[in-house]
């Protein structure tokens, strides 16, 4: 099974980076809704996006090693979207070519991407139900703002990915 991974709150530690970087009062877990990236740009985040992403942590998922991640699924693409920013895509880029060092597709569209033996993982409700719907399987990072919310993000995923083997 080819797999791509999301980048944004899978990968890296946008929400938490985006509140601590423009100071916003907001704690993590209270974010029922993925509105994050227009309270950053409200602060600002437009004019400096490329440093934003320079100085974003990895997640926990991240740092989970490699041959873990992908001992159930081949490839470890990372799939994307950027904001209507361009610097946002040139960041992007910078932190994976920071962190990560593989292959990356920047695209809205992911679903373009989704077929039977591909699977996305990522934490947004539509862009799982988009993939699914075009072929593809799925799997919702758990995150405050999806219905996952409540249980253990590398724990669960992985439950779910080694679920792909049977």
């Amino acid at each position: 099974m080819l797999g791509f991974l999301d980048l944004d709150d899978v990968l890296n530690e946008f929400t938490m980076h985006a509140l601590k970087w423009y100071d916003i009062d907001v704690k993590y877990e209270d974010i029922v809704t993925r509105d994050i990236v227009k309270t950053a740009q409200d602060h600002g985040w437009e004019h400096d996006a490329v440093t934003f992403w320079r100085y974003l942590p990895q997640s926990v998922w991240s740092r989970c090693p490699r041959s873990k991640l992908f001992d159930v699924i081949s490839g470890d693409y990372i799939l994307t979207a950027p904001t209507t920013n361009p610097s946002c895509a040139a960041g992007k880029i910078e932190w994976l070519n920071n962190n990560w060092k593989k292959g990356h597709i920047i695209t809205e569209h992911k679903w373009l991407l989704s077929k039977p033996g591909r699977v996305l993982v990522d934490d947004s409700e539509s862009n799982i139900k988009s993939w699914e719907r075009a072929g593809g399987t799925g799997i919702l990072v758990p995150r405050p703002w999806n219905k996952n919310r409540d249980k253990d993000m590398v724990e669960y995923t992985m439950d779910k990915l080694n679920d792909l083997r049977l």
